[in-house]
């Protein structure tokens, strides 16, 4: 965790903080999820090597980066906004090399700029992945639906899904066990739910 934190604040802080100030618009707003929240998430899912984890919108690339340096898993980061996915990019090629002189092996890491529905090669991914992690706490309803209609319908049974928040609220809602969190744009709940309770409900 140490390390990613270290390449995120040598390569790119500078140029994080210039995109934090921006204006917002819905669906494509910069947010992270920070390290000490993502070191919990994959520790509790016990990730190994022969683990998978897919980010949907993966910003900086910070979170499938640590996944592989914590856990030796793979992991893969699709990114709608090219300025992050370059970002995403400096950082991994960093952390490789950072890695390769310290002795630690690091897991796979594959990352994608684009949209995450016009991605070929996104439905692999869904399809073995263990953890998905979707920050999705500015997204649209019509946004969060199509994620769960055209992506994680298609994720193997047993996989884990964390979001920030509710992919469909009232009756409908699919996930039951809320836990504590924190962003880098403020506090709130995240949600855990598995491909089974998808299946059974949709």
């Amino acid at each position: 965790m140490n390390l990613v934190r270290e390449v995120r604040q040598a390569e790119i802080d500078a140029d994080v903080k210039t995109l934090s100030s921006r204006g917002k618009e819905r669906n494509i707003t910069y947010g992270e999820l920070q390290p000490h929240f993502a070191f919990m998430i994959f520790d509790e899912h016990r990730l190994g090597r022969d683990s998978t984890v897919v980010d949907l919108g993966s910003g900086i690339g910070n979170l499938v980066v640590q996944a592989a340096v914590q856990t030796g898993c793979s992991a893969f980061g699709v990114e709608l906004r090219p300025e992050l996915a370059c970002l995403a990019e400096r950082i991994r090629r960093a952390t490789v090399q950072e890695c390769e002189e310290r002795g630690i092996c690091m897991g796979n890491v594959t990352l994608e700029s684009g949209d995450m529905f016009a991605s070929t090669l996104l439905p692999h991914w869904i399809r073995q992945a263990d953890l998905i992690i979707v920050n999705n706490k500015a997204f649209s309803s019509e946004l969060n639906e199509a994620i769960i209609a055209r992506l994680l319908l298609k994720a193997k049974h047993g996989a884990s899904i964390v979001s920030t928040a509710l992919f469909i609220t009232g009756q409908r809602t699919r996930y039951a066990r809320p836990r504590d969190y924190e962003t880098s744009v403020g506090g709130g709940k995240i949600y855990v739910g598995t491909r089974f309770v998808f299946y059974q409900y949709l």
